[in-house]
C-alpha cells in the first residue's frame, strides 16, 4: 500500500478497546441478526453454533447470528442485511455476528462494510481488541498480533474510546489499534488509487458495490490534490500493525520486525549518514551469522549506541519504546548483532557471562537467535533446578546488567541451562503490549534468575519477559526471585508428564518457610488462546488473560491470588473429567488443582464452580468479551 504525505500537520488519533457505538444511537431494527448470502467466491463454510458442524454454504442461503462464517485461501462472500448494510468477507477469514446487535467479530481476514446513511455504527472485534466505529465504506483487517486495521474508503468513520473521546478518519484514511493498547496509532494517509485497484473485496463481486460511484470519486478527488501539489506521495507502506518508509524514519512509526524492512532501513543508514563508515560496519555485521562461544562475541559484532540515538535498523528490532526502557539505565546500550546468532553449549556456565557488560546488552538478529548447550532432560541443575537457583543465590554478587534477545523471525532455547543475575532476562518482546511477529521457543530448558537473596521487597530481583506472536514452553521450567511476565498472539506451555514444570515467580533463600515475596507475580496474556499443560504456578499472584483459556494437570500452590480471565469469563461445564474445550471460556480440562484439591472448589458457583461464600473463593474469574 503507498502511503501519502500531507504538507502539513497529519492528525493524530488513538484507537483501542471501543464497546458502544459512535456517533449517535443505532437505527431501530438494525441488528445484523440475520443477513442474506447474495455470492459466494470458491469454498465458504459455516459452523452453526447449535450443532457445532461445519457445512458448506451457498448464495440465496441466509446467514443467522452466533454462527461462524470461514472462507479459504481465494475465497470470499457477500452478505447483505435486510437495512441495506453490505459485507463482504475476504479470503482466509473468520466472520461472526453476535445476536441483536451490531456487534461483529473479525478472528482473522479481512471484511468490508457499506452501510447507508443512518443506518448506525457497531462494534468491531478481532481476537484482542475492540471497536465502535461508525461509517459508510470502510475495511478492517485483523492484523497477526490480535489487532486490527481501520481504512476508510469514502465518506468518513468515527472511533469512540470507552471514556467517550472520538476521532474521525477521512477517505485515503487509516489507522490501527493493538491489542491491550490504550491509544489508537498514528493516522496515515494512504493511496486510495493503489488500494482499490487491486482489491479483491471491491472488484471482485459480480454485483457492484453500491458505494462504488462514491469511492471513485474519491479516488478522484485524492489524485487531483496529488497532481496540484496539495499531497506528497512518498514511499511509506503500511504492514499490519507497522508503518515504514524508504525516506525518512520516524522512529515512533518504525516496529517492524520483517526481514525486507530492516534491509530498506540499512540502505536508508548508509545514504543518509554523513560518516558512512559506522553505518557500513553495522549492515556488514547484520549481514553475517555470529556465534557466541562462551559468550564471547566478535569485536566486529558490537555497537554501542547512546540512548536516544539507536539506528533505526536496531530499534526495528524491538520498537522504539525501548529506548525509554529503564530510567536507571540513562547512558548506553550495547548491542550484539548478526543476521543469524548462536550461543553453543556453556554447559551451565551463567548466560553469557562472558559478555562483561555493565549495562543493557540486546542480543539483535535479524532472522533467528539459537541457544542450545546441548544438556541432557537428565543434567543435573536441570532436574533438581531448586538446588541450582540456590547455589545461584549463594554465588559472589555480579555487577547488574540486562540480557533482552530480539530477533526477526524466531528465538529458540533448547537443551539449555540459563543462569543470571541480570535484573532482566528477556527473550523476545513481552516488555510491551504490542506483539512482534517473533515466535519464542523454549524446550527441554530452564530458566534461573537469581539476582537478589534476600526476603526484602523493596530490593532488585530478576524479572523473566518472553513475548511474540506465539511463545511456547516444553520440558521447561522458569525460576526467578522476580516477576514471570509473558505477552503473546498465542502461548502454549506443557511438560512430558514426568514431573510437573515449577514455574516460580518470587523466590528467596526463605522461599521454603514463607513462600514466595509477597509483590511476586506470574502473569500471562495471549491475544488468542492459551493451553498449559503438566505444570506448578507459584507466586504471590498468578494472572492468565486469554480468549479460552485450557488447563490440564496445573496446580496452583496454596495462598496463590489465582485470577483467570477469559472471553467470557465462566467455567466450562464439568470441570476436570477430560471434556472437550469450550471456546471463551475457562477450561479445567483434567487435574487441575488449587493446594492440591480440585480448583472448581475454590471457584464461585455463579462463575460454575462450587465454592460457597466469598472465604472458599480462592480462584477469581473475569471476562475480557473477546
Amino acid at each position: 500500500m503507498d502511503v501519502k504525505r500531507y504538507k502539513g500537520p497529519v492528525p493524530g488519533v488513538a484507537l483501542v478497546c471501543l464497546a458502544v457505538a459512535a456517533g449517535g444511537p443505532v437505527a431501530e431494527g438494525s441488528s445484523l441478526s440475520e443477513m442474506k448470502v447474495t455470492e459466494v467466491v470458491n469454498e465458504v463454510n459455516v459452523l452453526e453454533a447449535a450443532s457445532r458442524k461445519t457445512r458448506r454454504i451457498k448464495a440465496q442461503e441466509t446467514f443467522h447470528a452466533a454462527n461462524v462464517l470461514s472462507t479459504g485461501p481465494a475465497s470470499r462472500a457477500e452478505l447483505v442485511a435486510a437495512d441495506g448494510t453490505v459485507a463482504r468477507i475476504g479470503a482466509n477469514s473468520i466472520f461472526s455476528v453476535a445476536p441483536e446487535k451490531r456487534d461483529v467479530s473479525l478472528e482473522k481476514g479481512s471484511v468490508m462494510f457499506h452501510s447507508p446513511k443512518g443506518r448506525g455504527g457497531g462494534v468491531i472485534r478481532s481476537a484482542g481488541a475492540t471497536a465502535s466505529v461508525i461509517g459508510t465504506s470502510i475495511v478492517v483487517t485483523a492484523t497477526q498480533n490480535g489487532g486490527f486495521k481501520l481504512l476508510v474508503l469514502e465518506g468518513k468513520a468515527m472511533a469512540t474510546l470507552p471514556g467517550g473521546g472520538s476521532s474521525t478518519l477521512s477517505a485515503g484514511q487509516m489507522t490501527f489499534v493493538l491489542p491491550g493498547s490504550r491509544a489508537f496509532g498514528p493516522v496515515i494517509n494512504f493511496r486510495l488509487k493503489d488500494q482499490v485497484g487491486g482489491s479483491a473485496l471491491i472488484k471482485g463481486f459480480k454485483t457492484a458495490l453500491p458505494a462504488v460511484a462514491k469511492i471513485t470519486a474519491s479516488v478522484v478527488a485524492q489524485e487531483q490534490r496529488v497532481a496540484t501539489g496539495k499531497v506528497e506521495a512518498t514511499n511509506m507502506l503500511v504492514a499490519d500493525t507497522v508503518v515504514f518508509t524508504a525516506q525518512k524514519a520516524d522512529p515512533g512509526l518504525v516496529q517492524t520486525r520483517t526481514s525486507a524492512v530492516r534491509e530498506v532501513k540499512l540502505k536508508e543508514e548508509l545514504k543518509g549518514r554523513g560518516d558512512g563508515g559506522a553505518a557500513k560496519a553495522l549492515a556488514g555485521a547484520l549481514g553475517r551469522d555470529a556465534v557466541l562461544v562462551r559468550g564471547q562475541p566478535e569485536s566486529g559484532q558490537v555497537f554501542t549506541y547512546e540512548n536516544k540515538n539507536t539506528p533505526t535498523s536496531l530499534l526495528s528490532l524491538h520498537g522504539p519504546e525501548a529506548e525509554g526502557l529503564i530510567p536507571g539505565y540513562p547512558g548506553s546500550r550495547r548491542y550484539v548483532v548478526g543476521k543469524n546468532i548462536s550461543v553453543p553449549g556453556d554447559r551451565g556456565e551463567r548466560f553469557l557471562s562472558g559478555v562483561g557488560f555493565p549495562g543493557p546488552v540486546v542480543l539483535a538478529a535479524q532472522e533467528t537467535f539459537t541457544m542450545d548447550e546441548g544438556l541432557s532432560a537428565l543434567h543435573p541443575d536441570i532436574v533438581s533446578a531448586r538446588e541450582a537457583m540456590e547455589a545461584l543465590l549463594a554465588a559472589p554478587a555480579e555487577p547488574e546488567t540486562m540480557y533482552w534477545v530480539v530477533a526477526g523471525k524466531s528465538v529458540e532455547v533448547k537443551n539449555s541451562l540459563i543462569k543470571s543475575t541480570a535484573p532482566v532476562i528477556s527473550l523476545g518482546n513481552a516488555i510491551f503490549e504490542a506483539y512482534p511477529n517473533t515466535v519464542v521457543s523454549l524446550s527441554d530448558s530452564t530458566v534461573l534468575g537469581g539476582l537478589d537473596a534476600e526476603y526484602g521487597e523493596a530490593t532488585s530481583q530478576s524479572v523473566f519477559y518472553a513475548g511474540g506472536s506465539r511463545v511456547s514452553a516444553r520440558n521447561t521450567q522458569v525460576i526467578v526471585t522476580g516477576d514471570i511476565r509473558v505477552r503473546a498472539g498465542e502461548v502454549d506451555i506443557a511438560g512430558d508428564g514426568v514431573a510437573a514444570r515449577q514455574f516460580i515467580a518470587g523466590y528467596s533463600v526463605a522461599y521454603d518457610a514463607m513462600g514466595p515475596r509477597r509483590t511476586s507475580a506470574i502473569d500471562m496474556k495471549a491475544a488468542g488462546d492459551m493451553n498449559v499443560s503438566n505444570a506448578s504456578m507459584d507466586g504471590a499472584r498468578v494472572s492468565l488473560e486469554a480468549r479460552t483459556i485450557n488447563l490440564s494437570d496445573v496446580d496452583f500452590k496454596n495462598g496463590t491470588d489465582v485470577t483467570l480471565i477469559s472471553g467470557l469469563g465462566r467455567l466450562a461445564e464439568n470441570p476436570n473429567t477430560s471434556s472437550p474445550s469450550v471456546p471463551r471460556k475457562v477450561n479445567f480440562i483434567k487435574g487441575v488443582t488449587y493446594g492440591g484439591a480440585p480448583a472448581q472448589q475454590y471457584v464461585d458457583a455463579a462463575l460454575g464452580g462450587s465454592a460457597s461464600g466469598s472465604g472458599g473463593t480462592r480462584i477469581k474469574l473475569q471476562a475480557n468479551g473477546r
